[in-house]
C-alpha cells in the first residue's frame, strides 16, 4: 500500500478542516463536539517509530520509543529539541522495552509489554523500576496513582490465580499495594486475557477528578471508577459496536493467530478499542476497524451519565494497511500518533509513523467534564 508524504497530508488537511460530531440522540438534535484539524505531519527518523504518547508540556510531547526508551520531543520548532527521558536498552541505566507511556505533573511513567514497570520525576533523573505483573495492556497514571491493564502471579508463580485484569495501585509502594478492579469473565488464569491481552484491545485512563476508566478489551464492557476503585457504571461495549469474541476464542485459533500476519488478519475483521480519550463531554473510545479493505477509526463519546453522547468517523488517513492509533488531551489540543507495523516483522521495517493535532471545541449545552491543562493550574492555584 502506498503511504501519503508529508506534504500531500498538509495539503489533505489545510483549511483548518471542521467536523461536527454527530450527537447520538434524536435526530436535530445539538452535536456535543467539534473537532479542527490542525496539522499532520510525518515523525522526525529519531522518532518515527514511537508507540504511545502523553503531553509533557504546552510545547512537547512524550514519546515512547521501544527499546530506544522514552523521549520529549518539542512542537515548536518540530522535532527540533528531543530530549532522553528514560534511556534505552543497552544505554547505562536503561530501560529494557518502552511500549505504554503515561504522564501527570512532574512524574513519568513506562511499561514494557510483559511485566517491567519503570518511573521518574522531571526534577529526579534516577528511575526507579518494578516488575510485579504479566502482560500489560496499557497503564495511566495521576497523582502517584496508577490503573493498569495486566495480571499478576501470587507468591507461589500462579498465574492470576483470582482472575483479576485490571488493576489500582500506587508509585509509593512500587505496586506493591495494587488489587483488582475487574476479573476475567472466566475466572481463574485469566484466560481472556491470555488468549487476546498481547493484541492491544484494551486501554485504561484516569479523568481529572481521580476517576478512572478501564475497557478490558478481551471481554465486554467499558467500566468507570472512582479514585478508591468502586464501580460507578459500566457501559455496554457490544452495544456500541465493539467485537467480542475473545472469551469464545479456542486455545487451538489463540495459539493459530498468536503472529503476524494470522493477527492482523484477525484484527482486521473486528472492530477493536485502539485507545481511551479524557474529553470535555465524558470518555472517547477511538475505534478501529477495516470497511471493504480501508481502515477507519470512529470516535464514540460516553457521557459521564451513562448514555452515549455521539460519534464521528476520525478523518485520519493510514499509514499502511496495518495502522493503530493514540492519543492524548492537553487543553483542547487532542495529539493522535498514527502507527504502523510491518505486515511481516522478519521481512520488512516498521514503516514511520506520523503526529496529527486537532483542537476539540464545545457547543454551549454540551455537558461538561474537567480535563486537561487549565484545570491542572487552576487545581495547583488553589493549593497555593
Amino acid at each position: 500500500m502506498r503511504t501519503l508524504g508529508g506534504r500531500g497530508l498538509a495539503t489533505a488537511t489545510a483549511g483548518l478542516l471542521l467536523l461536527l460530531l454527530l450527537a447520538g440522540a434524536a435526530p436535530g438534535a445539538e452535536p456535543p463536539l467539534t473537532l479542527r484539524i490542525l496539522w499532520d505531519r510525518p515523525l522526525p527518523e529519531a522518532v518515527a517509530k514511537a508507540s504511545d504518547l502523553r503531553w509533557a508540556s504546552d510545547e512537547s510531547l512524550y514519546l515512547a520509543l521501544g527499546a530506544a526508551g522514552v523521549v520529549e520531543m518539542s512542537l515548536a520548532p518540530f522535532g527540533e529539541r528531543i530530549e532522553t527521558i528514560v534511556p534505552g536498552k543497552g544505554a547505562p541505566g536503561g530501560f529494557s522495552f518502552a511500549a505504554h507511556l503515561a504522564a501527570h505533573g512532574e512524574e513519568i511513567l513506562a511499561g514494557s509489554f510483559l511485566s517491567v514497570l519503570t518511573w521518574r520525576t522531571r526534577k529526579e533523573p534516577v528511575r526507579r523500576e518494578a516488575a510485579v505483573f504479566d502482560i500489560i495492556e496499557d497503564l495511566d497514571l495521576h497523582r502517584g496513582k496508577v490503573a493498569i491493564l495486566s495480571a499478576r502471579r501470587d507468591a507461589d508463580g500462579k498465574f492470576a490465580p483470582e482472575g483479576g485484569i485490571a488493576w489500582i495501585g500506587s508509585l509509593a509502594t512500587g505496586m506493591e499495594d495494587a488489587r483488582p478492579v475487574v476479573f476475567d469473565s472466566r475466572g481463574r488464569g485469566a484466560p481472556n486475557l491470555v488468549a487476546c491481552g498481547t493484541y492491544g484491545l484494551g486501554a485504561a485512563r484516569f479523568l481529572a477528578d481521580r476517576s478512572f476508566v478501564v475497557v478490558p478489551g478481551v471481554q465486554p464492557g467499558a467500566h468507570h471508577f472512582d479514585p478508591e476503585g468502586r464501580l460507578l457504571r459500566t457501559w455496554d461495549t457490544v452495544a456500541l459496536g465493539l467485537t467480542d469474541d475473545c472469551p469464545r476464542l479456542a486455545e487451538q485459533e489463540a495459539r493459530r493467530i498468536h503472529f503476524p500476519p494470522e493477527r492482523w488478519a484477525w484484527l482486521d475483521a473486528r472492530r477493536t478499542l485502539d485507545e481511551l480519550v479524557p474529553l470535555p463531554q465524558g470518555i472517547g473510545l477511538v475505534v478501529r476497524s477495516v470497511v471493504d479493505g480501508r481502515q477507519q477509526w470512529e470516535l464514540i463519546v460516553l457521557a459521564l451519565d451513562g448514555s452515549v453522547a455521539g460519534r464521528l468517523l476520525l478523518p485520519i488517513s493510514p499509514v499502511n494497511e496495518i495502522t493503530h492509533l493514540k492519543a492524548d488531551l492537553r487543553g483542547r489540543r487532542l495529539a493522535l500518533l498514527v502507527m504502523a507495523h510491518s505486515p511481516d516483522i522478519t521481512r520488512s521495517p516498521q514503516p514511520p509513523g506520523r503526529l496529527l493535532m486537532a483542537e476539540l471545541g464545545d457547543q454551549p449545552d454540551a455537558r461538561q467534564v474537567r480535563t486537561g491543562a487549565k484545570e491542572e493550574r487552576d487545581e495547583r492555584r488553589a493549593k497555593d
